[in-house]
């Protein structure tokens, strides 16, 4: 059942309706087995985390609505961080526009935890997984 969950989260097709409802429905299994369970079964490879950061550009961190999206992609993003991967290696392959800055992957992870710290519901307790990983 999560396999077919993380297929419609992952399908870039899916609405956004449809991606958030599977997300809410991977936070309830969360809740039964527990977090600490469910991390060691997201997917956790190199490709993995430029998808999950990407997925981070449609959220909004004061959308009361969408909170268990962000609760699970932070969940997601802190066992990406496990990898034993030299995240700059992922860096040097980006292109920068004229006039714009290129963040480094681990800036834009501590900005997305930095920033998800400071709400005041359930995505802040993600965040914290994701800075103590």
């Amino acid at each position: 059942m999560m396999n077919l969950l993380l297929d419609i989260v992952q399908d870039k097709t899916s609405p956004a309706t449809l991606i958030h409802l599977g997300f809410k429905f991977l936070y309830i299994i969360t809740k039964v087995r527990g977090y600490k369970i469910f991390l060691r079964l997201f997917p956790h490879e190199v490709a993995d985390v430029e998808p999950v950061l990407d997925m981070f550009a449609d959220q909004n961190p004061k959308d009361h609505e969408t909170w268990e999206t962000r609760y699970m992609l932070l969940l997601w993003l802190s066992v990406t961080c496990l990898i034993p991967f030299d995240f700059s290696r992922l860096d040097g392959n980006l292109l920068t526009q004229p006039g714009q800055t290129r963040m480094s992957i681990m800036d834009r992870i501590l900005q997305i935890a930095e920033s998800y710290l400071l709400v005041s519901d359930k995505a802040r307790d993600a965040a914290a997984v994701l800075v103590s990983t």
